[in-house]
């Protein structure tokens, strides 16, 4: 696993990593971007609060996390360690994706899977993170095996070279049954993500 820029924030040698995605809140807040027609709110739109553990078999680190999802290209993530340390933000806007880090600096990507590669130090279908989070399979990847339980919730999901295992679904009052847990490995890389507040528009 490539070592991540948020994980370096967090090791002895890297207080300017754990700010190597935050600082630049306050520099992203002091530019004025250029105007532009406000986005339709897609069906798929949500907010979510939680926290998020990734492992491997030498390291792991921690932290909360809010993700505004507008749609596959325009989404925004912000992480954060204890007592607020190391925050740090994602941001997709349909042309490129930008990391925000602790420490002021900026960096750029194309591609949202490269991004949260550097960033986090996983790889991961980006495009598949939206359904995952709601307990369900990305539509446009194959589905290499799928379990559901009792309830008919998805309980366990191969895809993408992934094994998922979802569980604690409860129904929310709009209908939606949300799992409240979510452990995604791939070889020796284990993320856990903790969903705890959703919204959807």
């Amino acid at each position: 696993m490539p070592k991540p820029l948020f994980l370096n924030a967090f090791s002895g040698r890297a207080l300017r990593a754990v700010t190597l995605v935050a600082t630049s809140l306050a520099i992203g807040a002091c530019v004025t971007p250029p105007a532009r027609p406000p986005r339709p709110i897609g069906a798929d739109a949500f907010i979510v609060e939680g926290r998020l553990a990734v492992r491997n078999a030498k390291e792991g680190f921690s932290s909360s996390f809010v993700w505004s999802h507008v749609d596959a290209t325009h989404f925004s993530i912000e992480v954060w360690g204890a007592m607020g340390q190391g925050r740090s933000r994602l941001d997709g806007d349909g042309e490129r994706v930008v990391l925000h880090a602790a420490d002021g600096s900026v960096h750029e990507e194309r591609d949202a899977s490269a991004a949260v590669r550097d960033w986090l130090g996983i790889e991961v279908p980006v495009a598949a993170l939206p359904f995952w989070m709601k307990g369900q399979s990305a539509p446009d990847l194959e589905v290499d095996a799928r379990e559901v339980d009792a309830a008919g919730d998805l309980a366990r999901l191969t895809q993408a070279a992934w094994t998922l295992e979802f569980s604690g679904y409860s129904l929310r009052p709009d209908g939606r049954r949300l799992p409240a847990r979510i452990v995604a490995t791939k070889r020796d890389v284990k993320v856990t993500l903790l969903p705890k507040s959703w919204s959807f528009p």
